[in-house]
């Protein structure tokens, strides 16, 4: 199964969310640009594991919740986001 990039990046996005930090946040925390974090969160550029696994760490969510989107926040048609608890 292909990994579906802009997914990805959507999932990525609502768990920064959920912690409340800013691509300038999670860039830092990763020691990326807050521009990369940008590329990966709209889905314009391959994540590579290494970084998938930093992201994972700092967030503190699973491989699997991240690549399949069972994350705590989903994000609504409209941009925002449900928080299911």
């Amino acid at each position: 199964m292909p990994i579906d990039y802009k997914q990805l990046g959507k999932n990525i996005y609502a768990v920064r969310k959920k912690h409340k930090l800013t691509q300038q946040g999670l860039a830092e925390m990763l020691d990326y640009s807050p521009e990369h974090i940008s590329q990966l969160e709209h889905g314009n550029r391959p994540i590579q594991l290494e970084a998938l696994n930093q992201i994972c760490e700092k967030l503190d969510v699973s491989f699997g919740d991240l690549l399949l989107g069972a994350t705590a926040a989903k994000i609504l048609p409209n941009g925002e986001l449900s928080e299911n608890n």
